[in-house]
C-alpha cells in the first residue's frame, strides 16, 4: 500500500482516539470491567442465552433472560456505555460512508 495512504489512515485513527466521545467510551468501559453487578448480570445473561439456544421453546428461560436484560439496561453506567457506544458507531459509520461515497465516485 502507498505509504501516504497508511499515514493518513493513522491520522484518522489518532484523531478518533483523541475524540472526547471515544475517551468517554474507554473510561466507561474500564469502569464496567470493575463493576461486579454488571459483570454478574452479563455472565447470567450468557448462561441463559446458552440455555435458550438449547431449548428455544422454554418460556421460563426467555422470561428470565428478558428480566436480566432489563436489569442490566437499568444500570446507569451500562446505559451510558450503550449510548456512548452508539455515538462511536455513528462516527465510524459516517467515516465509512464518506469513504465509500468517495471511492464510488472515483470508480464509477
Amino acid at each position: 500500500m502507498n505509504k501516504d495512504i497508511l499515514l493518513k489512515i493513522d491520522e484518522i485513527i489518532h484523531y478518533i482516539e483523541q475524540m472526547p466521545s471515544y475517551q468517554k467510551y474507554l473510561l466507561i468501559k474500564d469502569k464496567m470491567t470493575n463493576d461486579k453487578e454488571i459483570n454478574n448480570l452479563l455472565e447470567e445473561i450468557r448462561i441463559l442465552q446458552k440455555k435458550l439456544a438449547n431449548n428455544s421453546n422454554n418460556i421460563e428461560i426467555k422470561n428470565e433472560l428478558d428480566l436480566k436484560n432489563n436489569d442490566l439496561r437499568n444500570i446507569p453506567l451500562y446505559r451510558d456505555y450503550l449510548n456512548t457506544l452508539d455515538d462511536i458507531n455513528n462516527i465510524f459509520n459516517i467515516i465509512e460512508n464518506k469513504l465509500n461515497s468517495y471511492f464510488d465516485k472515483k470508480i464509477n
